[in-house]
């Protein structure tokens, strides 16, 4: 018999011609469409990566009690331009009359001590050893592209407004002498709190900056601030399981994600 003439099953007579109307094209979209159906109906679980996760969460930490000061306000993520390193990224920047804070948070535990030539040393609780090359230069040269961009646009900066500081968050961190030393850059574990307060000009003599022309006048102020809410941040995309991602997000397909 001809094809035509033929009795077919009616379930496979009507998905062929379904198939047939649709065309070799139309066939591809639908076969997307189901395998996104499939990924939908069973994503893959990816659990959070620890550090990663120790890491958000200190920051996250810091913000919230870094929000808790009367007249601070306070950006987290913010990118800034190098010409020579692309984008670079600050954790987060607090900002008042008196001062505006660059600060690199961490969460490290273990033992941190000098290992000289601008290194230091962090031994990880479990017998791992990393070596971090110029932190406290890195976060001062951000401090710096950051400070460039304002100035830039807003008017009445005093010199030594913008600080450079690097946040130890966790209290199961041992610090080598050799680092303790300078103090002036550095927060450490439950005392951080009170030098973030002083660093933004809650002393007795901080009352005195206004008269001495070392803060900003609530017109900069507001400047300094709308500067910073414009700056871009980075893109997140959080995935079944709780793993997030950060970067440039530039796309999506079905198999993967397209960003840097």
């Amino acid at each position: 018999r001809s094809a035509c003439a033929h009795r077919w099953p009616l379930p496979f007579a009507c998905a062929l011609g379904f198939a047939c109307a649709i065309g070799s094209a139309g066939m591809k979209g639908l076969r997307e469409r189901v395998k996104l159906g499939l990924l939908a109906s069973r994503p893959k679980v990816l659990g959070e990566i620890g550090t990663t996760s120790a890491g958000r969460e200190a920051e996250e930490t810091f913000c919230r009690h870094a929000r808790s000061v009367p007249g601070v306000s306070v950006f987290s993520g913010l990118r800034v331009r190098d010409p020579h390193l692309g984008r670079r990224e600050i954790d987060v920047v607090a900002v008042g009359r008196n001062a505006l804070l660059v600060i690199e948070v961490k969460n490290w535990s273990g033992t941190l001590k000098d290992a000289g030539n601008g290194k230091w040393q962090h031994v990880h609780r479990d017998g791992r050893v990393s070596e971090h090359d110029r932190l406290l230069e890195k976060n001062r040269e951000k401090a710096q592209l950051l400070e460039k961009l304002l100035r830039a646009k807003v008017h009445g900066i005093p010199k030594d407004f913008v600080k450079s500081k690097l946040a130890f968050m966790n209290t199961n961190l041992q610090v080598d002498w050799t680092i303790q030393r300078i103090p002036q850059e550095l927060y450490f574990g439950n005392e951080w709190s009170k030098a973030y307060k002083d660093d933004l000009g809650w002393t007795l003599s901080s009352f005195l900056k206004p008269l001495r022309g070392e803060s900003l006048s609530s017109q900069a102020l507001r400047e300094v601030k709308e500067c910073l809410s414009k700056i871009p941040t980075w893109d997140y995309i959080q995935l079944e399981g709780g793993r997030v991602y950060s970067g440039d997000f530039q796309g999506a397909s079905v198999d993967r994600l397209v960003g840097r």
